[in-house]
This record gives C-alpha cells, structure tokens and sequence, in this order.
C-alpha cells in the first residue's frame, strides 16, 4: 500500500475518535450553558460566547495534538525505524559484507527503497567478485611472468658469470705483469673495466640471489663480526664514512644470506650518496627482536615510489636490475622477520626476531 494512502487511514481513523468526542463535549456544554447563561470555572464567570471561545480552542488544541502524535507514531514506527536500517546496511557493504541483505517493510515507497538498495548491493557484490577474479588472475599472470624471468635471468646470470670472472683475471694478471711500465691511461682504462666487472657482478648476484630459493643455515654469530666482513669486502670512496654501531648482539640468522642484505643496503646508500656523505649503522635491541638500521645522507626517495622500493624489478637507477631490495625482503622475511623503508633521512630498517623460526617440514 502507498505511503499516501496509509496516511489517509490513520486521518480518517483520528478523524472518527475525535469528531463524536467533540460532538458529546458540545452538547454536553450546550445543555449546561442552555440551563444557566453564565458558568463558573475556577471561580472564573464566563459569558456564553466566552465559553463558545475556549472550547473552541480547547478542542482545535486536542485535534492538533492528536493528528501530530499519531503522525509521529505512525512515522516512527513505519517509517523512521525502517529507513534506520538503511546506514547500518550501508557500512556493512562498506566494510566489504556485501552479502548483508536489507530487510524493509511498509508502504509500497519504502519497500521499494529496500528493493532498490538490495540491487545496488548486489551489483556492489557482483563488482567485488569481478575485482577479485580480475587480481587473482593478475597475480597468478605476474607471478607467471616473474618465474619465466626468474629462469631466463638465471640462465643468462650464470652463462655470464664464466666469461666474466676470465675478464677479471685477465685485468690483474695484465696490471701485475705490466705495473711498472703502465702509463696513467692504460690505468684508467683498466680501473674502468674493473668498475664495470663489479657492476656486472653485483647485478648477477642480485639476480641469483633473488632466483635461488635454499633453506636457512642458523648460526649464532656476534654483529659486529658480521658487519666487519662485510665492510672489509666492500670499496667505498674516502668521501663517504661509514659510522658503525657502539652495542653488539648475538644474532641467531643464516649469516651468509643476512650479508646479503646489508651488502645490498651500504652499496645502495653509497651509490646513493655519490660523493661526500655518510653512511650510520645502528643495532638496538627491542622485545623479541633486534633492529639493524642502515641509514645514508643521500638525496632519499621519490615519495612516489616509496612504496613500491621492494617490487621485484622496480627500481630507481638506471643500471639496477630491480630485484635486490626484492632479494632483501625474501631474505629478511624467510627469517621470520620484517624490512621497511623511510625517508628524511634514507632509513632501511631490519627487524630481526631473537628467535629463529622452524624450518618447513619437507
């Protein structure tokens, strides 16, 4: 039934309580002033007209609180109540339900508000499955694409690596047979060859790091040994410092595979920096977990693309591979741990739990 309609009854229902009160409340008043000419109220005398007056008024007060309290109980009770539920299925579809189903009931003009809603609902639904079907089905694709790359990569890595390490003994054997008489460019040219056999190396490792896939090898090691190997292999320009930590732990992690990562984030902060700058490595302990900072005062990162610094083969250099911090977080994460990115200083930060985790059962 229409809202309209269903007004009109509760009208004409009112209208038939009130009309034979008013009628009996006249004539009874009527009859009284019909007696006697004047009435007393309250020790108050009224004439016939004044009497006529008041209840005039007293009835159209009675007629106008009557209509509006049964309005407002009417409206509560079938309508207000039932488009109440209208904000509350609203964040439950908000809040990803979209199952949730809207039941309303009233006038023809409500239900259709819950019959409306409820196709909105259900179209809502339908455009989050399609959404979901369309990313696991991106996922899946990329995840595809990342393990065909993955084996390409592995196979050129390692068909390089062999000419490569030739290339690089072939570059110190000429500058031990000829350093007495190597003139200041043949030099130069040798040590750009050999910055250049780094860079490629360093990027064979990033791929072969990110491809392979081998369980932990948990050692108890102290840091600051750790990070003493790892300084010592790496060249760095008398422009940069390094500043290293005061406190030392014992770290319970896969040594081999943490050098990794820490190698990866001091040569990114140095490459980074460019020139004059400095590099702090920090350890502090925290419940569960130690934290390895490794901080550069270089430029920092684009604040667009933050957050996608850990996506396999994203990168922001122009000769990076874009699998490194990849690399890093497998690594960090395989240890049962975390790595993250700030900026304002450049910040990497490793959360390494105290705890090593269980290997997988095979």
């Amino acid at each position: 039934m229409k809202l309209g309609s269903q007004l009109a009854i509760v009208f004409a229902i009112i209208i038939s309580l009130i009309v034979p009160a008013i009628y009996f409340a006249s004539t009874t008043i009527s009859t009284m002033i019909d007696s006697n000419e004047q009435l007393k109220f309250f020790n108050i005398t009224l004439s016939q007209d004044q009497m006529y007056a008041v209840l005039v008024s007293a009835l159209s007060t009675l007629v106008s609180v009557a209509v509006f309290f049964s309005l407002y109980v009417y409206l509560q009770k079938n309508v207000i109540s039932q488009l109440n539920k209208v904000p509350l299925s609203v964040s439950y579809i908000l809040r990803g339900k979209a199952n949730y189903k809207m039941e309303i009931q009233g006038s023809d003009e409500i239900e259709q508000i819950g019959k409306s809603f409820d196709l909105l609902r259900t179209s809502i639904k339908k455009k989050i499955e399609i959404e979901h079907e369309l990313h696991q089905s991106r996922s899946e694709l990329e995840n595809e694409r990342l393990i065909t790359i993955g084996l390409i990569a592995s196979r050129l890595a390692h068909d390089i690596r062999n000419p490569l390490s030739v290339i690089k003994n072939t570059v110190e054997i000429m500058r031990l047979k000829f350093k007495d008489n190597m003139d200041d460019k043949v030099e130069k040219q040798l040590d750009m060859l050999a910055k250049s056999i780094a860079r490629i190396s360093h990027q064979i490792e990033d791929v072969l790091d990110y491809v392979r896939e081998s369980p932990l090898q948990i050692k108890e090691i102290p840091f600051k040994e750790l990070l003493d190997s790892i300084l010592n292999s790496i060249k760095k320009p008398d422009t940069i410092t390094i500043v290293r930590p005061e406190s030392d732990a014992m770290l319970n992690c896969d040594p081999k595979k943490l050098e990794v990562v820490i190698v990866n984030l001091i040569i990114n902060a140095i490459q980074a920096i460019k020139e004059n700058g400095e590099i702090k490595i920090r350890l502090t302990e925290q419940t569960g977990a130690y934290l390895i900072d490794v901080e550069d005062s270089g430029p920092g990162i684009p604040e667009d693309k933050i957050d996608r610094i850990f996506e396999p083969l994203f990168t922001t250099k122009q000769t990076g591979t874009g699998l490194g911090l990849a690399s890093c977080k497998n690594i960090i994460e395989q240890h049962g741990g975390k790595i993250s990115v700030s900026n304002g200083p450049t910040r990497f930060t490793i959360k390494l739990p105290k705890t090593p985790p269980k290997p997988k059962a095979s």
